[in-house]
């Protein structure tokens, strides 16, 4: 896998899968929320990628740490749409995807947000995915 495919994967699996989409449909954004958002939407981003090369090389897959932040009109929405994503990919693993885990999320509130304000639940999962050799 390429490594700037992990992060669109986490999105197509999020995609696919209903208890997700039934709540945003195809809202799942990379990096910034549109303007005047209709929600609930999620936007993610790779925030990190860390290899396990030693010495004698490359000794296997790379772990990615993904945020995914879940966007809505009230704290409840927003907490409501991180569990659907957290049940989704929690221990998620499909072929060179080998395995994604929670690492922690946190809330947050946008004040003065257009075109009101927002509520977000920001989550990190750590995923680890084989790579092709460069």
């Amino acid at each position: 896998m390429n490594p700037s495919a992990v992060a669109s994967t986490v999105r197509l699996h999020l995609l696919a899968t209903a208890g997700v989409s039934a709540l945003v449909g195809t809202r799942i954004y990379r990096l910034v929320l549109p303007q005047n958002p209709r929600l609930p939407a999620l936007t993610l981003q790779r925030i990190s990628r860390v290899t396990n090369d030693t010495m004698s090389g490359d000794t296997g897959p790379d772990d990615f740490r993904i945020q995914v932040d879940s966007w809505a009109a009230d704290p409840a929405a927003a907490e409501q749409l991180a569990a659907a994503v957290e049940a989704v990919l929690r221990n998620w693993g499909s072929g060179d995807i080998l395995r994604a885990r929670f690492d922690g999320d946190r809330d947050f509130f946008e004040a003065g947000a257009s075109p009101a304000e927002l509520y977000r639940v920001s989550a990190d999962y750590i995923v680890t995915a084989a790579v092709a050799a460069a």
